[in-house]
């Protein structure tokens, strides 16, 4: 009786740690080129605004154009903004 106590125990733990660890391994890439658009943009002396923010979080290769065409409606040269969205599509 014991054995079955601590064997529920022990799956309801490995459970809770896998419902705890999966989401952050799945978001960890996106938020990561993300930020790293952000911060470039942010070091080349542009304001990271939220029209900024919603740009480089599209960091798909289906979401490269809309990166670009957001940034540049945001105010950031065209050179500058298909630079940031490369990194925020890595």
């Amino acid at each position: 009786m014991l054995r079955s106590k601590v064997q529920r125990v022990l799956v309801a733990a490995c459970i809770a740690a896998a419902a705890g660890i999966l989401p952050v391994a799945a978001a960890a890439p996106a938020q990561a080129t993300t930020i790293q658009c952000l911060t470039w943009l942010d070091f080349k002396g542009y304001i990271v605004g939220p029209k900024v923010r919603t740009a480089c979080g599209y960091t798909s290769d289906v979401g490269w154009g809309f990166c670009v065409a957001g940034l540049v409606n945001a105010g950031v040269r065209q050179t500058d903004a298909i630079t940031a969205c490369d990194l925020a599509s890595r």
